[in-house]
């Protein structure tokens, strides 16, 4: 007998090179961190831009997709010493990403969470199973992931992440970015809709 893993979350993980000067920006203090006030970074860095378009179209052939996709919003997150972001999801997406750039030692972890709503657990939040110490991709509540420098995080705008407090005295800078569809979906379907190019 032998368990059959179906409906997985794919999260895709890359070597990127960056070359942003985050000193151009400015930013607004979010309470536990800071976030440029431009949302179109990407715009003025075309090819890191179409650097990550390849693998988000990589990302999404790969999950058996022939819709195109475009990024809409990119902006910079920086976190100075204790800045962290809570968690959270992404609306109006259905793809995020992020590219971390500077990550020094210690300066925190990314992690992603179980959605707590029951349809999302294999048995159900009403009834609390008892489980090993150790957990599996089915008891597991966060999948945490070390960030390096120079890497892209592509994943479902749904899924919850956070990142952890950064424990260092250097500041930790990450780009992070949104993506939509782009033309036309479900041509083959009566209520299919067009996706056009954004316009920051």
């Amino acid at each position: 007998m032998a368990i059959t893993n179906i409906f997985p979350t794919p999260i895709y993980q890359s070597h990127i090179t960056t070359n942003i000067d985050h000193t151009n920006y400015q930013y607004y203090d979010c309470g536990n961190g800071h976030i440029s006030y431009s949302t179109n970074i990407l715009n003025n860095y075309p090819q890191l831009q179409q650097q990550i378009q390849q693998h988000l179209d990589s990302y999404t052939t790969q999950l058996g997709y022939t819709t195109n996709t475009q990024i809409t919003t990119s902006w910079l997150n920086l976190h100075k010493q204790h800045g962290y972001c809570q968690l959270h999801n992404h609306s109006n997406s259905i793809i995020s990403g992020v590219v971390f750039i500077n990550i020094p030692s210690n300066s925190g972890k990314f992690l992603f969470k179980r959605n707590n709503s029951s349809n999302d657990k294999l048995f159900s939040m009403q009834i609390q199973m008892d489980t090993t110490e150790q957990s599996t991709q089915y008891t597991g509540n966060e999948y945490i992931i070390d960030p390096q420098p120079n890497t892209l995080l592509l994943f479902p705008s749904h899924l919850q992440h956070m990142v952890t407090p950064n424990n260092s005295t250097q500041e930790r800078l990450t780009l992070a970015f949104n993506v939509i569809p782009h033309g036309l979906i479900g041509q083959n379907l009566q209520n299919s809709i067009e996706f056009r190019n954004s316009t920051p």
